[in-house]
């Protein structure tokens, strides 16, 4: 059984502490910076295989010079070849048409020089483009179209028609399923516009371009805050959101069990998946699959071990499944006075995840279906 309400406080917490990054600069160094060649020709492509294994890192963004080329690193060492990174447009457009690219060049270059495919993330809302943004990072935009003109840009900078293709696919918000993701409440009728929007400012930039929707949050509907992630795919569909994604992201999170110890029990992130996959063949998107962009447990709530022990679960159980995508596990390392979800401690030590992920990730070396950019499937 998920717990929704736990989940939306820590959510809370990493989201004010992400904004309070934003406003202003960081200016720790690590003791151990690390300087490796680069790769000649980045990826451009995600592999979309159910045993493709990557990473989700929402604080690179954040980072210091010297802690990305820590975190590319780690990246590299692990075997992971394809990362989930947030790019928040309340920092990248504080000023209305006047976007700074300066940290967001930094963070991709990085990862094409590593040979890295980037799933990018795009969520915040700027102070100027909603009623309630000052207060609210996730405030719901007030006008669509704000965050689709955004995103235009970005396919335009950093996609394949660009002069060094830097983002494989495009992923919609965050979360909108919870008033952490959309505030001050979820509303699937206003989620389900700005992705329609966005997806087609993209397409139009960029026609072969990878669209994520949904990325909804596993749990149950508790009152004004959460809504059932299988009642808002419902209501996205009736809202129109058929033709306007590609592949549906899913964050199956629990931190009472393991990914498969849920699948006898109604309203486990298993069991919703399952009847995620059923909504979507229903509805005539059979064919498309569903990613999970994140996934992890926090060592607040398990074990190292444990937390090792529960990605190597999820890891195998989704990977049998079918009509699933490719997984990324949050995330690559603790930040100072939140929730431990990281795989590395806040000194760079790493818990044992570290060996299960690069343990799974050698088991299996890259095959299976690609999404490319010359082809859209």
């Amino acid at each position: 059984m998920s717990a929704p309400l736990s989940r939306i406080l820590a959510r809370w917490a990493r989201a004010g502490a992400a904004i309070a990054a934003a406003l202003c600069v960081l200016s720790a160094q690590l003791l151990f910076p690390l300087t490796v060649p680069a790769v000649a020709a980045p990826p451009t492509s995600i592999n979309t295989s159910s045993a493709s294994l990557g990473m989700a890192e929402s604080n690179l963004y954040f980072m210091t010079v010297d802690e990305l080329a820590t975190a590319m690193q780690a990246f590299e060492e692990m075997g992971v070849r394809q990362i989930r990174i947030f790019l928040p447009w309340r920092a990248i457009e504080a000023s209305r048409g006047a976007p700074n690219w300066t940290i967001a060049d930094r963070i991709l270059d990085a990862a094409a020089d590593k040979g890295i495919a980037v799933v990018g993330a795009v969520t915040s809302t700027p102070i100027w483009a909603s009623r309630n943004g000052f207060w609210l990072p996730n405030a719901a935009p007030d006008d669509p179209g704000t965050y689709a003109d955004f995103m235009a840009r970005l396919a335009q900078r950093y996609g394949s028609g660009s002069a060094r293709p830097r983002i494989a696919a495009y992923e919609i918000w965050n979360e909108p399923n919870a008033n952490i993701g959309w505030s001050p409440q979820p509303n699937v009728a206003g989620y389900t516009a700005l992705l329609k929007a966005a997806y087609t400012a993209i397409k139009a930039v960029e026609p072969t371009a990878t669209v994520v929707g949904g990325v909804l949050g596993a749990g149950l509907t508790f009152g004004t805050w959460t809504i059932n992630p299988v009642t808002y795919l419902t209501q996205m569909y009736a809202s129109g959101a058929q033709g306007y994604f590609d592949a549906l992201s899913f964050h199956p999170y629990n931190s009472s069990s393991s990914f498969s110890a849920g699948a006898p029990y109604a309203n486990t992130p298993y069991r919703q998946l399952l009847s995620l996959r059923q909504l979507m063949a229903g509805a005539g998107d059979g064919e498309k699959k569903i990613w999970t962009t994140e996934y992890g447990i926090p060592t607040s709530s398990v074990s190292g071990a444990t937390q090792a022990a529960w990605i190597t679960d999820f890891a195998t159980t989704w990977s049998t499944l079918d009509g699933v995508g490719p997984m990324f596990i949050y995330s690559l390392v603790d930040r100072p006075n939140e929730t431990p979800w990281g795989v590395f401690d806040r000194n760079w030590v790493a818990k044992p995840a570290v060996e299960a992920i690069r343990a799974w990730i050698a088991a299996h070396p890259p095959g299976g279906e690609v999404i490319s950019k010359a082809n859209g499937g």
